[in-house]
């Protein structure tokens, strides 16, 4: 059977894609018209005396949950009762809240949640929590947007408890504090979703939402996904390139082959061999790769070029094949220097939620 062939962005576009990226970034941070946000998140309030009790952190992710109780000592922090586990589509407000529920450990009063999904961010009496206003990745979240997401889960429950939320993004960025210098440290999620972002000074992290970047010439295929969707028009970027996403472009593509996962997809690019299918999918990560390396050029032009240290979470960019390296070597050809640090930080996605409280 003869397959449509699936096209690469030429390095000229890749290159007008970046500019465009750093473009939109200068429009939101000046308030003008933009398909990107620029969501400051202050930091710099956000304390709790944790000296003499734990905590509990979650990772509300894409497709993952992670939770953990945090120990306190000799002011480092130390993670127990870790588990990770499948998030299921979280339809409403009733299933989201229960999932909360059934996942706090016992004698927890004190709620530090990761949360993948873009927030509006408040100071709620000194404690930074965020109003839902956009769902992604499939998830609905009825009867939470414009909420207060921590201000939801202490109304909740009967006991007294304090919550406080920040984006997925944020606690990334969050995780590095103390590592490097602030200018310097970009962060970015490849994974089920897109995003990037960074401090805008030492008490500040700006969240982008940059999933939601639409100047750049769609696919065929990414136009179906699009118009397929919960939210149609919107998150353009992310249908386009992410985990969530980028295995339906090959289901479209080669419509007697379903795949289930980004992850079967990337499987089936490892395969050995010069098959059609597996060339596809090749083809479908090496585009999602060249996109995400010309939105990290992107931000190092609206940073003047300066040298970045960018901390990735996701699977997509850490395990998706051959990703890391593609990103790397486009990244490099549209600057035409290397001047990029990919760094994976151990438990990044709890780390940061931690920060939000210590």
């Amino acid at each position: 059977m003869i397959y449509p062939s699936v096209k690469l962005y030429s390095l000229s576009q890749l290159k007008n894609i970046s500019k465009n990226f750093c473009t939109e970034i200068e429009k939101a941070k000046n308030g003008s018209e933009s398909s990107l946000s620029f969501i400051e998140n202050n930091i710099s309030k956000n304390k709790f005396n944790t000296d003499t009790h734990k905590f509990q952190v979650m990772v509300i992710g894409g497709s993952k949950f992670e939770t953990a109780i945090v120990e306190k000592i000799d002011r480092k922090i130390k993670f127990v009762n870790y588990k990770v586990k499948n998030l299921p589509l979280m339809k409403n407000k009733n299933v989201f809240l229960t999932f909360i529920k059934n996942n706090l450990y016992k004698n927890i009063d004190l709620l530090s949640v990761n949360f993948a999904y873009a927030l509006k961010p408040l100071l709620r009496n000194g404690i930074l929590d965020g109003i839902l206003i956009s769902v992604s990745k499939e998830h609905e979240f009825k009867g939470l947007i414009n909420k207060k997401i921590g201000e939801e889960i202490e109304k909740y429950f009967e006991k007294e408890i304090k919550v406080t939320v920040a984006n997925d993004l944020v606690c990334l960025v969050l995780s590095t504090k103390g590592d490097f210098k602030e200018d310097e440290v970009v962060g970015g999620v490849v994974g089920t979703g897109i995003n990037f972002g960074g401090f805008s000074d030492r008490n500040h992290v700006v969240n982008l939402e940059s999933g939601n970047f639409n100047k750049f010439k769609q696919t065929k295929s990414g136009k179906q996904i699009d118009k397929e969707s919960i939210k149609p028009t919107e998150h353009i970027f992310e249908k386009e390139v992410s985990g969530a996403y980028l295995y339906k472009h090959f289901n479209i593509i080669c419509n007697k082959v379903e795949l289930k996962s980004t992850k079967e997809l990337s499987g089936l690019a490892e395969q050995k061999g010069e098959s059609e299918i597996s060339k596809i999918a090749q083809k479908l990560i090496k585009r999602s790769a060249s996109l995400i390396a010309s939105k990290i050029a992107g931000v190092s032009m609206f940073k003047k070029n300066k040298d970045l240290v960018v901390i990735i979470e996701g699977s997509l960019f850490w395990n998706g094949w051959n990703y890391k390296n593609m990103v790397m070597k486009y990244s490099n050809r549209i600057l035409g220097k290397n001047s990029i640090k990919f760094i994976k930080i151990e438990n990044s996605n709890l780390k940061g939620a931690a920060k939000l409280v210590v």
